[in-house]
């Protein structure tokens, strides 16, 4: 019995997945390479990513598309972060009432009332950290340290080691 032959329909089938003999830490390495070239702050059309990769710009066009990067609408982005920001910051803080602030459990209330109020301090150029906290950990460190072995010796702050000869 003979082998059916194959009907020759003259279409090409389109083969999808990375080309034959490509190492999958190959194709990750052109990924990253690809949206690299995103963020290197200069617009790059994908036929130019391409050429600087030695890739198609099918596969940059399909590597973008994947990870929903729009370069025309990253690079506005990029340009204009700080105005969005402080935009979407204003609506944010337009948005929250009474109302609202009553609604939202205790445990949230707590933590928002904590980051606006180091954000309060970070605006007014004062210290976010709690300096004093610092120095009574070390001050009960030093005092317990000097209870346990009375060779060291607690002056004004300043921890001395006797010697022996004292």
């Amino acid at each position: 019995m003979s082998e059916p032959k194959a009907v020759d329909t003259g279409q090409t089938t389109k083969r999808r997945g990375r080309p034959p003999g490509t190492s999958k830490s190959a194709t990750v390495k052109l990924h990253r390479e690809i949206i690299a070239c995103t963020k290197k702050g200069t617009s790059m059309s994908n036929r130019e990513i391409a050429g600087e990769l030695g890739c198609d710009k099918r596969t940059v066009a399909a590597v973008l598309s994947k990870y929903g990067i729009k370069q025309d609408e990253l690079e506005e982005y990029r340009d204009n972060q700080a105005d969005i920001l402080l935009g979407l910051q204003h609506r944010i803080s337009k948005s929250i009432d009474d109302e609202c602030i009553q609604k939202a459990p205790l445990q949230s209330r707590t933590l928002a009332l904590g980051i606006l109020y180091d954000k309060y301090r970070l605006q007014t150029n004062q210290s976010t950290q709690n300096v004093a906290s610092l120095h009574s950990i070390a001050d009960r460190a030093i005092k317990a340290v000097s209870a346990a072995n009375p060779s060291v010796k607690d002056n004004a702050g300043i921890d001395t080691v006797q010697s022996s000869n004292e």
